[in-house]
């Protein structure tokens, strides 16, 4: 909690997500507030945080357009960077057919680079 949050946005979502999940409230806010914060400066949330920004607060409908436009941003997941990007994402998506409908643009996208 003592990085800046300009820097590590990311460490701080997965970390607020997780917490989330093992229901440690108070923590979680604390970092909403951090994050909060930061976005009430002049910074902007990169398109690939977005969707998990939205899950954090319980967003569903923006999450579900920033998940799309995040395909229709030419972003595709890098092994190389995170592993288990697809799983991530697809892991906000609650709705099944929408999660298919999500891994099918992905699948698309990607074949369209062979």
């Amino acid at each position: 909690m003592n990085l800046k949050v300009n820097e590590h946005i990311g460490v701080y979502l997965l970390y607020a997500m997780i917490l989330k999940k093992v229901e440690k409230r108070n923590k979680v806010q604390e970092i909403r507030a951090l994050i909060t914060d930061y976005l009430n400066g002049q910074a902007k949330l990169d398109i690939r945080y977005q969707p998990f920004w939205y899950s954090l607060n319980e967003e569903p409908e923006k999450l579900t357009t920033s998940i799309f436009k995040l395909l229709d941003s030419g972003w595709l997941p890098d092994a190389n960077d995170n592993i288990f990007a697809v799983e991530m994402y697809s892991g906000l998506i609650n709705e099944t057919a929408l999660r298919n409908k999500w891994l099918q643009q992905l699948r698309a996208a990607q074949a369209s680079l062979d």
